[in-house]
């Protein structure tokens, strides 16, 4: 090894008191505190975002609506539709990418970036956080029962 690589290896050792640096998914029981705390922020960011007046979060919200009224029983059921997203956060706390699993057609999916990316969460990402942040998201829908209009 040479001299810089056995300083550079002293520096992770340092930085990461020893254990091994993190790569991959981390479940969320196993992540630290820090990293929790922060992806409950993202989630409730996202969903504000969601849950917006901007034409794209509209339109996210009637897709949305279309889909629970095209499932088995027609119903939303008391709880709105829960999105699982993937988002990606620069070094400043901004989204810089985001995908939903299982993915949108190419129509929704470019709503739900329009609607979300270049959004600040408020802080940045917690060091070492491994990316992408995954959570998952309600997104309030309208019921067609109260505003008197039908579905399609």
């Amino acid at each position: 090894m040479t001299g810089a690589g056995r300083i550079g290896a002293a520096l992770r050792a340092l930085l990461t008191r020893g254990r091994p640096a993190r790569r991959g998914p981390v479940a969320a029981g196993d992540a630290p505190a820090a990293w929790a705390d922060y992806a409950q922020r993202v989630a409730q960011r996202l969903a504000a975002a969601l849950d917006g007046t901007d034409a794209a979060a509209s339109r996210l919200r009637a897709q949305l609506e279309r889909d629970a009224a095209r499932s088995e029983d027609g119903e939303h059921g008391d709880a709105p539709p829960a999105l699982r997203l993937k988002a990606w956060l620069d070094r400043r706390g901004n989204i810089e990418r985001v995908e939903s699993a299982p993915a949108f057609a190419p129509d929704v999916a470019a709503d739900l970036r329009s609607a979300l990316v270049g959004r600040r969460v408020g802080a940045p990402p917690p060091r070492g956080m491994t990316q992408p942040v995954v959570v998952r998201v309600r997104v309030a829908v309208q019921d067609s029962s109260q505003t008197g209009q039908k579905r399609s």
